[in-house]
């Protein structure tokens, strides 16, 4: 897909991109790796939407972080900052799907190599200092979304909202107070899950963000907003689409996401700020329909792979005149993730290219 580099609808993010680990306990010996983290999914998305997607990260050039340029690169993603210094391992989440008690798709995550049992590289996040020597280099964005806090993501916040630049932030951990504070008074968007708030919700009524946003699950989101053509006085429900067949949610918040920056932020805060009622029910409908139709597929992007950008197309246009997500018709040319195993574990790559090394050599010892 051609890519107007110059085109307004650019959006930098800072947080977690990680290489995704997916494994079905149905189907074990079928492992698939993603790009993904929040951040990744988000990015990878508007980037198929047509953005110019930019992320800023660490991701050292180690087997994990080839991996997930490669996935992002595929997906048009620049990466110009994707491994800036002090670079880091990248981070690894193992994403097991199952059934639950009542037999319908659940999932869970870790952050241990099943191999040898070891954490995998967690989130590190870019310094401060290191920031500030960046931000001339940035050009101007309509969005800058980030879903972690720390002194380099806040200050990047604060660079961009001062050049007209929407900031969305998307909380899924507890943080820093301080920090915490600072990015809920600088984001213009707030969107958190119902399950992951308990651990902030006592710093959420400090927020000055214009559109306050809180997903509920099957149950669909609430929202808020002060924006300047659609205030609202109390929270407002909008239902979520009925899913026919559940293979997994998992990253459907990330395609909600997107779909609202894509329907309502190509133009900054200055679109953002003419935002009316009837545009902003849309575009929370658009995300909802998004993440239904995601949990037709396994993975957090899964039916990015699995159909054309043709039928992906056909498929929103039917969810967004209908209530329901029908099994999906899998034609036409699809792209494959890759196979995943123990060798991106810092921990087991080295024992395993050892113990191939030594293989090799025994073999060519018995001829």
């Amino acid at each position: 897909m051609h890519r107007n580099q110059d085109s307004h609808a650019r959006v930098y993010g800072a947080g977690l991109i990680a290489l995704d680990a997916v494994v079905n306990e149905a189907t074990p010996d079928r492992r698939r790796h993603y790009a993904g983290g929040t951040c990744g999914n988000v990015l990878a998305i508007l980037s198929q939407m047509g953005w110019h997607a930019i992320p800023i990260s660490r991701l050292a050039p180690d087997d994990a972080g080839e991996s997930v340029r490669k996935d992002m690169k595929s997906w048009l993603v620049d990466l110009e900052y994707i491994g800036i210094e002090p670079q880091a391992p990248t981070p690894m989440i193992i994403e097991e799907i199952y059934q639950n008690r009542s037999g319908a798709a659940a999932h869970r995550y870790s952050w241990r190599c099943p191999g040898c049992g070891r954490y995998l590289p967690q989130y590190r996040a870019v310094p401060g200092r290191i920031v500030v020597d960046m931000l001339p280099g940035f050009r101007p964005a309509s969005v800058f979304f980030f879903d972690r806090v720390s002194r380099g993501t806040i200050e990047l916040a604060r660079h961009f909202a001062s050049q007209g630049t929407a900031i969305v932030f998307e909380p899924s951990t507890a943080a820093d107070p301080k920090l915490l504070r600072e990015a809920l008074r600088i984001c213009h968007v707030l969107k958190y899950s119902s399950q992951r708030s308990r651990a902030f919700m006592d710093l959420l009524p400090q927020s000055t963000a214009w559109l306050e946003i809180e997903t509920l699950g099957e149950d669909g989101l609430c929202y808020k907003s002060s924006l300047p053509a659609c205030p609202t006085r109390d929270w407002r429900h909008v239902k979520g689409f009925e899913v026919q067949k559940l293979k997994d949610a998992a990253g459907s918040g990330d395609w909600c996401t997107a779909g609202m920056i894509s329907a309502l932020m190509t133009h900054g805060v200055k679109g953002l700020a003419e935002t009316t009622c009837e545009k902003l029910e849309g575009a929370l409908r658009y995300g909802q329909a998004l993440s239904a139709w995601n949990c037709g597929f396994e993975g957090p992007r899964g039916g990015m792979y699995a159909l054309t950008r043709g039928t992906l197309n056909k498929v929103l246009n039917t969810l967004l005149t209908g209530t329901q997500v029908t099994e999906l018709s899998l034609n036409g040319r699809r792209r494959h993730a890759g196979s995943w195993a123990a060798e991106f574990c810092p921990a087991c790559a080295p024992a395993k290219r050892h113990g191939r090394s030594a293989a090799v050599r025994t073999r060519t010892s018995m001829r």
